[in-house]
């Protein structure tokens, strides 16, 4: 996956405010950026923000659990609104679709993946 300029800049950004993270570290960085996380026994996507929490299905590994987690924060970071307001627009469909593949390079280039898995 070849990250785009938009979350390569947020990226950078946020790296530069709160310095490098570990996967794992998910609960400190969710500190600093102002949002919850929740377990729930049964939820129909694997994550989803909704007012300043992100949910996360029960169940799921540490690792599974991490990436989603950021995944959601990336659209905490990179995206305003939610997306009723923008599928409801002409294109938004494509719209939606760019802002996931945005969430998951976020979750993907954002926190340090190799630390933990060499320890």
């Amino acid at each position: 996956m070849e990250l785009g300029w938009i979350v390569e800049d947020i990226v950078v950004r946020v790296r530069r405010l709160f310095g490098p993270f570990r996967a794992l570290d998910w609960p400190a960085f969710l500190d600093l950026i102002g949002l919850q996380c929740r377990r729930v026994a049964e939820l129909p996507v694997p994550a989803l923000l909704y007012r300043g929490t992100i949910l996360v299905r029960a169940g799921l590994d540490d690792w599974t659990t991490a990436w989603w987690i950021y995944h959601e924060a990336g659209h905490f970071l990179l995206h305003c609104g939610d997306q009723r307001e923008w599928r409801d627009l002409a294109c938004g469909d494509l719209i939606l679709a760019k802002q996931e593949r945005q969430a998951m390079e976020f979750a993907t280039y954002f926190p340090d993946w190799g630390i933990d898995a060499a320890s």
